[in-house]
């Protein structure tokens, strides 16, 4: 007769097909979880990125807001200056004219009209 064979031997040489099954799995599965690890990692490490990132471009934005709003009231506080020599409100257009027209040295097309606020190299 014939031995008996106990173990594991055994029982895999009866379903080869269920263990190499289970095998699989395990293995798809874990090449999963590490996938789902790595993508969670770069998302992550983005996440930081991005905040530092909008960070910085918050910076520059307001940096760049202030330095334009800060030349206009320069502009306008000079406006006032040269408008309380011609009179102020009260001043005749022609007088206004001439305050606001474009001095020498300024190219036409630089200049930025006040009474319509067009740019540009257009008829005065």
């Amino acid at each position: 007769m014939a031995a008996i064979q106990l173990g594991a031997s055994s029982t895999f040489q009866r379903r080869p097909k269920f263990f190499i099954a289970v095998f699989t799995v395990a293995i798809l599965v874990g090449v999963a979880g590490r996938c789902v690890a790595d993508l969670w990692w770069v998302r992550s490490r983005t996440l930081t990125k991005a905040e530092v990132r909008a960070g910085n471009l918050a910076s520059v934005i307001s940096k760049y807001f202030r330095q334009t709003f800060a030349a206009g009231d320069a502009a306008l506080r000079q406006l006032v200056i040269h408008g309380k020599h011609a009179g102020g409100t009260s001043a005749s257009a022609a007088e206004w004219e001439r305050l606001l027209a474009p001095r020498h040295g300024c190219a036409d097309r630089d200049r930025f009209d006040l009474r319509d606020g067009r740019r540009g190299s257009h008829p005065v």
